[in-house]
């Protein structure tokens, strides 16, 4: 089970997922953040987002589609503790069409669970962008990214943290 400090959920925290747009780069520069240039960048399929979550050990997924325009939902949930174990909601407020990039975004969880599904998800779209409501740093995610490693050097609390 997940243990780090990085691994435990924040209550009422969301998390925006961002593809490195020039608007986006623009903002990680001004705010001291250093970007790599060059590299492809994109929002996931939701054909892409299926397949990690479909693909993830461990984890059951009860998803929730009422077409496009519509909500989608997917609850990630640990297999092993239901009750205790790592989860996370994702969503799309307004799917599209399956092939359009969706914008995604996740309510509540565990970040290191939330990191691997965007690690994996780098594999098709590229870096991709996490911002946490918390005023916390952003974090900047590619494919193969160690998700226990990135979180234990995210300041993903923000301002909340020890208070």
């Amino acid at each position: 089970m997940l243990k780090s400090k990085a691994s435990v959920w924040q209550m009422g925290v969301l998390y925006a997922v961002l593809p490195l747009s020039d608007k986006v780069t623009d903002w990680l520069h001004e705010s001291g953040i250093s970007v790599p240039t060059g590299i492809p960048s994109r929002l996931p399929t939701l054909p892409e987002i299926r397949g990690v979550l479909d693909s993830l050990d461990g984890f059951s997924v009860e998803y929730t589609d009422r077409g496009i325009g519509e909500i989608w939902q997917a609850m990630i949930s640990s297999i092993s503790d239901r009750q205790a174990g790592p989860w996370t909601l994702a969503n799309i407020s307004h799917r599209k069409d399956p092939s359009e990039p969706q914008l995604l975004w996740f309510a509540k969880g565990y970040a290191e669970l939330i990191v691997d599904i965007l690690s994996r998800l780098s594999k098709y779209c590229g870096v991709l962008v996490l911002i946490p409501d918390t005023g916390g740093s952003p974090l900047l995610i590619s494919s193969g990214d160690n998700p226990k490693e990135l979180c234990q050097r995210w300041d993903h609390f923000g301002p909340l943290e020890g208070g």
